[in-house]
Formats: structure tokens, C-alpha cells, sequence
């Protein structure tokens, strides 16, 4: 998943995050694993961690598959030394409910508002309550719920292809 966060200054940030699943349903909440300490070479602290922390809020934006290289970007820089928008050339899109941007080329994103912080020796554990979804039409297929009856405010945007 790549979690667009954005701090009090106003820069938006993009950050890979592997460890993401649903927390919970009703409200619908979402988790999400990102590194606080210098640890190795590949597990060290991450600046859209404090970015998250300053604003409470942050996006996970689901890419597809022909998105690998700009993952792999966002990956291997510090958006804190580098504008990673600027580098892949993704397009942030205005959230309706946070400040953080989504991503437009995502077709699907989850505006969240931070509900709690879980503190693990290597990583936080930062909890979400959606309260925003994107979709793209063309994975509505015409409806309006996707595999549970429960969602925040639900809103379609033409198929991006």
C-alpha cells in the first residue's frame, strides 16, 4: 500500500507500507505497521511517522499492479530530503474529509483519521477510523457496497483507464 500522510507545514509525503489490514468493521478502521527506531539498514525511523503523529491523519491508497516502479521509488528515498510526487509523477488528488492528499492513480483510497497509536518495540501501530473511501467506477461494476454492508460516505469517480 502506499500511505500518503502530510505534516502541520504542509508538504505531502508518500510512504510503502507493507504491514496494513483491516482492524476493525463497524466503524471501519484500518492499521497500519510503520518503523520509529533505527534498527538496520532497511528498518530505520520514518519521517511520515512524525508527519502522521503532527496531524493525526493519513491515506492508504491501494495501487495497481503498474505501479511498482513509483512504489519502488517512494521506497528508496526520504521524502523528507526529496519530494517523492515530484520524483514518481503521481498526482495528488484534494481528500474530502483530511488534509493529506490521496493518490489519484490509486483506485481505491481510505481517508483516516488516527484513532490510536499502539507502540511495539520496532514500529508503531497506527490506527485509522475510515471516513472517506475513492473507488474507481470500474471496480464499483455498478454497485455501491463491496464485500461488507457498512461504509463511510462512499464516493465514485470515473473509471481513470
Amino acid at each position: 500500500m502506499l500511505v500518503t500522510c502530510q505534516g502541520k507545514s504542509g508538504r505531502p509525503n508518500i510512504i510503502p507500507v507493507a504491514g496494513v489490514g483491516v482492524v476493525n468493521r463497524f466503524p471501519l478502521m484500518v492499521g497500519i505497521a510503520i518503523c520509529k527506531r533505527n534498527m538496520t539498514e532497511s528498518y530505520f525511523k520514518r519521517h511520515s511517522l512524525g508527519l502522521i503523529r503532527q496531524t493525526r491523519e493519513f491515506a492508504v491508497n491501494i495501487p495497481h499492479a503498474g505501479m511498482q516502479k513509483a512504489i519502488d521509488i517512494c521506497g528508496s528515498v526520504s521524502g523528507k530530503k526529496q519530494d517523492k510526487f515530484a520524483l514518481t509523477g503521481l498526482a495528488p488528488e484534494k481528500s474530502r474529509k483530511i488534509r493529506a492528499p490521496v493518490l489519484a492513480a490509486c483506485p481505491i483510497n481510505l481517508e483516516c483519521i488516527v484513532r490510536k497509536i499502539v507502540p511495539l518495540p520496532s514500529h508503531d501501530w497506527i490506527i485509522g477510523e475510515v471516513v472517506m473511501i475513492h473507488i474507481d467506477n470500474a471496480l464499483l461494476r455498478g454497485k455501491k457496497e463491496l464485500t461488507w454492508n457498512y461504509m463511510p460516505k462512499l464516493r465514485s469517480r470515473k473509471n481513470k483507464s
